[in-house]
């Protein structure tokens, strides 16, 4: 029996890479965070999809795959969600993206007692209403920092001041938060 060298061994493979992320590769690409090569296999098929808060359309369908998963898995009978607790979430824009609304309907879902969702099993972020827009310039402008501090409050005021939660939506770490409230986003602010 003889050995095979490594070009006997070696055999084509066809096969796909699916990559996703929150952030613009574009960006990353050009301040040196992302390599150049690796974005252009990867960028072959660009599908970019808009925030939850921009398909609200799509909110009852999520929703319903959702709730009918979490039921299933955690042996509860609950398949159905009110119109009410629709609506709520429905006014609220959703900050932390589908990954927000699963986190939601989990957590409802495992807080309800009988087989309808109702407004009261919604976590207070999500049933809250949503934020006050920000107050801007002469020239309608707002600095981003302001945004960023803006929005980093709204979430941690929605989460009752929870701080793991409001990070987890954020979808940053607890010691960013901390290190975002210390250097300058004035948790006294929430109003």
């Amino acid at each position: 029996m003889r050995a095979l060298s490594k070009c006997e061994v070696a055999q084509k493979m066809d096969f796909r890479i699916i990559a996703s992320t929150s952030e613009d590769l574009r960006i990353l690409v050009s301040t040196g965070r992302f390599s150049q090569e690796l974005y252009h296999r990867l960028a072959t098929v660009d599908i970019t999809l808009p925030p939850l808060r921009e398909r609200m359309e799509d909110l009852e369908e999520l929703a319903s795959h959702f709730l009918e998963r979490f039921a299933s898995v955690s042996g509860r009978a609950v398949w159905e969600i009110t119109d009410e607790a629709m609506e709520q979430m429905q006014r609220y824009l959703w900050p932390g993206n589908v990954g927000e609304l699963e986190t939601v309907l989990r957590n409802s879902v495992l807080r309800s007692e009988g087989e309808v969702l109702e407004p009261h099993h919604l976590p207070s972020c999500a049933a809250a209403a949503s934020p006050e827009p920000l107050a801007t310039s002469a020239d309608n402008s707002v600095r981003l920092q302001d945004v960023i501090d803006h929005h980093v409050l709204r979430v941690l005021k929605d989460c009752g001041g929870n701080k793991l939660r409001a990070s987890e939506l954020l979808g940053i770490s607890r010691s960013t938060l901390y290190r975002m409230l210390d250097s300058g986003v004035s948790a006294g602010s929430l109003r």
